[in-house]
């Protein structure tokens, strides 16, 4: 696997959609947990999570699409 680059370069983020003020993905369409998105790894799923989506490298990071 890639090496982790956090939400922000995740394939799963909604770099333009919040809930709540709170970023958003397909893993956490209600809003990312803030422990995730500070930094600790998501390449397993949480223990409470709906889903099994996790990290995976976007093919560009949305800053070099737009």
């Amino acid at each position: 696997m890639a090496e982790y680059g956090g939400c922000r370069a995740c394939r799963h983020w909604f770099h333009d959609v919040y809930i709540n003020e709170m970023p958003t993905c397909r893993a956490f369409p209600e809003g990312i947990p803030l422990i995730i998105f500070v930094g600790k790894e998501h390449t397993k799923p949480l223990p409470d999570q709906d889903n099994t989506i996790v990290y995976e490298p976007a093919e560009k990071p949305f800053w070099l699409t737009e």
